[in-house]
């Protein structure tokens, strides 16, 4: 995952999640953001704020879609 600078075209950080990432998707307060990994079938969620993988959720497939509800 890359971290851009707004308003340039450049990168601010690279975020390594490994695996192949298909979908993403954000909190309501941005603080975190949802990634699913279909090669190693879980989702990893990254701190926004830190800007680091915080944790990840195995699961028994590839995710096919992510939702966020509060």
């Amino acid at each position: 995952m890359s971290i851009l600078v707004p308003g340039q075209l450049s990168v601010r950080k690279e975020i390594r999640i490994g695996g192949k990432p298909f979908e993403i998707v954000a909190s309501q307060n941005l603080q975190w953001l949802y990634v699913g990994d279909t090669k190693g079938e879980r989702i990893n969620i990254i701190n926004l704020t830190l800007e680091r993988v915080a944790t990840h959720m195995d699961l028994a497939t590839p995710p096919l879609g992510i939702a966020f509800l509060q």
